[in-house]
């Protein structure tokens, strides 16, 4: 079967394209209201990059419940069908389908906000376009690996939630769960400055793929958005300072470790790809 055959035979199915129509809906609503509320001071600083950078964690959320959940439903369907199709060749299968919706939301959030924002800069455009499809595929891989271990019957879905709510929350998570050990409650606005800390809160794919995206416009060793970001680290010139949630490690530390670099954080991103394949392939050869 042809790589377009393939691709159009995944879009012919009833999830697929409904993940395909919400999310274009959505990322649209995006476009019409979050793009054009930038603060002026952050766009500012960034410039026509915002553009891009606007849409980012909105993308990256969609990207990553629509390849999750995409990814554990034809698992799992294919468990109960028993079909021909392998593990692997359902993975690459949706996993297609993800990048190209994925680069159609791209597109769009980007393609809103030229004729108002300008033209972003090109090569770090470029390492972004190349970077979302890897995240694409990730977020497709954890779904898959999911549903290998779990099944559609009630208790399988409420596995599968659990999993897709724990590493969007998986921040929530790491605050409660240090604050549990050290004894003290964590207070997001003024975090520990604890390395530690800090690289727990960025392990999950969702906010390894935000941390990277930044970094490769510059924008900061942050897992949080550009605006919360930006205003952190350079807040307007009536004010002294901007105390917001966002985890800046170049806010916090003189010297950032470089595992709280934003390489190391597309470093994290990969090798979370790479542990995907490697159980999805294990899984195909048994």
């Amino acid at each position: 079967m042809t790589l377009q055959r393939r691709i159009r035979t995944e879009f012919m199915r009833l999830p697929v394209a409904a993940f395909a129509v919400v999310s274009t809906a959505y990322m649209f609503v995006v476009s019409q209201t979050r793009g054009p509320a930038v603060p002026d001071q952050v766009v500012g600083v960034v410039g026509s990059d915002i553009a891009v950078l606007y849409a980012v964690k909105d993308l990256a959320l969609v990207i990553f419940i629509g390849g999750f959940l995409l990814g554990w439903w034809r698992t799992t369907t294919a468990q109960d069908d028993a079909t021909a199709q392998t593990t692997r060749e359902m993975y690459a299968d949706v996993a297609l389908a993800v990048i190209v919706i994925s680069g159609w939301l791209t597109a769009l959030a980007i393609g809103t906000q030229v004729p108002a924002r300008g033209v972003p800069s090109l090569l770090p455009t470029i390492a972004f376009l190349l970077v979302t499809p890897v995240y694409a595929a990730t977020s497709v891989g954890v779904g898959v690996v999911t549903g290998i271990v779990t099944s559609r019957s009630m208790r399988g879905r409420v596995g599968a939630l659990l999993v897709l709510g724990s590493i969007l929350f998986f921040q929530a998570i790491i605050d409660i769960g240090y604050g549990t050990v050290t004894g003290t409650p964590v207070n997001t606005f003024q975090p520990p400055s604890d390395p530690l800390y800090f690289l727990l809160h960025r392990l999950s794919p969702f906010r390894l793929f935000i941390a990277g995206v930044n970094w490769i416009y510059g924008i900061g060793s942050s897992s949080s958005g550009v605006v919360i970001t930006t205003q952190q680290l350079e807040p307007a010139t009536e004010l002294n300072a901007f105390i917001t949630n966002a985890f800046v490690a170049e806010h916090t530390f003189e010297t950032v470790p470089w595992f709280l670099t934003g390489w190391a954080a597309l470093l994290g991103l990969c090798l979370w790809f790479g542990t995907t394949l490697i159980v999805i392939a294990s899984e195909a050869d048994r």
